[in-house]
């Protein structure tokens, strides 16, 4: 199934019931794009990081509301201990998910911080507002100095 003639499919359960998230009960679409599949200036999902995995950071995205003035969300994929965890190919650690026209399943990639990347993936304008990263803050997805780190750019380790 695809979006738009996208190459890609839509998160369902074994009998193809769409799974949404808990709060807004949005439907997601995994992008072969951004599943090696795309040019090489594409944004990349780790290998190895299972549907269900990016699905849980868009879910929790959703359900912490960290979304921008557009309606945008941003997500972090935790470790076991809570511990934020690289998720993208360029060691990118926060994940956008461009909002979704109504109806429509959402998608999403790797965004913020861009250590190896491409020169336009690691320029402050794509970083995700100051706002989210307050709210992360707040809902104890980070701490204070973790913020102030991914803000400027700086990876968590």
């Amino acid at each position: 199934m695809s979006t738009g003639g996208e190459p890609g499919h839509l998160h369902r359960t074994p009998d193809g019931t769409a799974i949404v998230t808990r709060r807004s009960e949005y439907s997601y679409f995994f992008y072969d794009k951004h599943h090696g599949c795309g040019s090489s200036d594409a944004s990349q999902w780790i290998g190895g990081l299972t549907d269900p995995e990016e699905f849980a950071i868009f879910d929790r995205a959703d359900n912490f509301e960290l979304s921008d003035e557009q309606g945008n969300l941003y997500g972090l994929r935790l470790g076991p201990e809570g511990e934020i965890l690289v998720l993208g190919t360029w060691d990118q650690q926060i994940a956008e998910f461009p909002r979704s026209r109504s109806s429509q399943p959402w998608h999403g990639y790797p965004l913020w911080p861009s250590r190896s990347g491409p020169v336009n993936r690691q320029k402050q304008e794509i970083r995700p507002p100051k706002h989210v990263f307050v709210q992360m803050e707040h809902v104890g997805l980070l701490t204070e100095r973790q913020r102030k780190r991914l803000q400027k750019g700086e990876h968590l380790r």
